[in-house]
């Protein structure tokens, strides 16, 4: 997830000719800051950015990010609906749920979100070639969802097995990180 929200700040600038995308990228800008008045500011922005186009995936998506930094959950949740409905095949997202409704102490729903999590990264991984720049996030975070789910042992020798075979250096340092952490140290890192 943390080397997700990277990616995408990387990325904003190449967006802005995307109708909505200069709100968005603005609302990105003022982010930079990391307080929580510059999060409120932007979030209103990407509100913006989203009442114009309402398909606009990398705003929401940094709308939820901002979201969960001010500990909005409730409010991350409607906003993640809206990333379901634009990609419904994204298991990130699903994640992320998890993790929202994990920190809101609703088990039940977060279980859910995590096992819809698993189905769809291993959906991909099991058609995904190992040189795809994609595959390493995302075998990092269905490891990581197997430690939420209840299975160390084994989100752990994913874990590992990452660790070992990556030539992604960020991604190699990042998910040896969470080798042996069990499932609320990583809810603490998100």
């Amino acid at each position: 997830m943390h080397y997700t929200c990277c990616l995408f700040a990387k990325t904003w600038q190449a967006q802005t000719f995307r109708r909505g995308g200069k709100a968005k990228d603005s609302a990105v800008a003022i982010s930079v800051t990391m307080t929580d008045s510059a999060y409120q500011q932007a979030i209103l922005l990407l509100d913006k950015a989203t009442a114009i186009d309402s398909n606009y995936y990398r705003a929401y998506h940094n709308k939820m990010g901002f979201q969960m930094k001010l500990k909005q959950y409730d409010s991350a949740l409607v906003t993640s609906n809206n990333l379901i409905r634009i990609r419904p095949a994204a298991p990130d997202i699903y994640f992320t749920c998890g993790v929202i409704y994990e920190k809101g102490q609703d088990t039940i729903s977060s279980k859910k979100y995590f096992q819809k999590a698993q189905l769809l990264y291993d959906n991909i991984l099991d058609t995904m070639s190992v040189t795809n720049r994609s595959h390493d996030i995302l075998a990092m975070n269905r490891a990581i969802g197997r430690i939420m789910l209840g299975d160390e042992k084994e989100g752990n020798r994913q874990l590992q097995q990452l660790v070992a075979t990556t030539a992604n250096a960020a991604i190699k340092e990042e998910a040896a990180s969470y080798i042996n952490k069990n499932k609320r140290e990583l809810l603490n890192i998100y």
